[in-house]
């Protein structure tokens, strides 16, 4: 159905999850999404809204111990450096907690990688010297996000000083960036990020 020009589907009638939900959607080429879950037992007891600007939502879970969780993509970085078909959506895994969704740090937390892995990382993420560097830097920050956003932020900068060498200038659409000038401003998108929590911290 249609309510104000808005798309609204319903569903979570045939399934086990203990919500209902509304999706919306306003049609557009690839905005705007969202999606509130209604408790079914007891009725209406919670209601949980997201924001999922430019894509829908992922599908739902299970943690270990059956608790319900769902996955959503974190749209903060886009437009940023890069066009939106290069803009990294790293996945946040949410949890019900005080009647609100919040990010579920113990389902997204992974080991710490060695220095090979990193190392084997870094191998495909060289930066260019005296040419456009869009098309690297949206590979380097989606990298960098996702271990940001499974807590190994130190494995993080660790990559990126193996990669962008100090004092080193890349031209970014037609702007240019060193890595301290980057790392300045990736920081500023991630406190920016609705989904923030303390250990995405640089």
């Amino acid at each position: 159905m249609t309510l104000n020009g808005v798309q609204i589907t319903p569903g979570g009638f045939d399934s086990n999850s203990p919500y209902y939900y509304l999706r919306s959607s306003t049609g557009g080429a690839h905005c705007c999404f969202g999606i509130t879950y209604v408790s079914k037992d007891p009725l209406y007891k919670e209601e949980l809204s997201i924001d999922l600007r430019y894509s829908d939502v992922l599908p739902e879970m299970y943690d270990s111990t059956g608790e319900w969780r769902v996955m959503v993509n974190d749209w903060s970085y886009a437009y940023w450096l890069y066009s939106f078909a290069l803009s990294p959506a790293p996945q946040v895994i949410l949890k019900v907690e005080n009647g609100s969704l919040v990010p579920s740090l113990s389902d997204m937390r992974n080991p710490k990688p060695s220095h090979d892995q990193l190392m084997e990382l870094a191998q495909g993420l060289k930066l260019p010297i005296n040419r456009d560097g869009s098309g690297l830097i949206s590979k380097l920050t989606s990298t960098l996000l996702d271990l940001y956003y499974s807590g190994n932020s130190e494995s993080a900068l660790e990559l990126l000083n193996m990669v962008w060498t100090e004092g080193q200038v890349i031209t970014v659409v037609g702007e240019e960036l060193d890595r301290e000038r980057y790392l300045s401003r990736l920081t500023v998108r991630i406190k920016g990020s609705p989904y923030f929590q303390d250990w995405t911290t640089l």
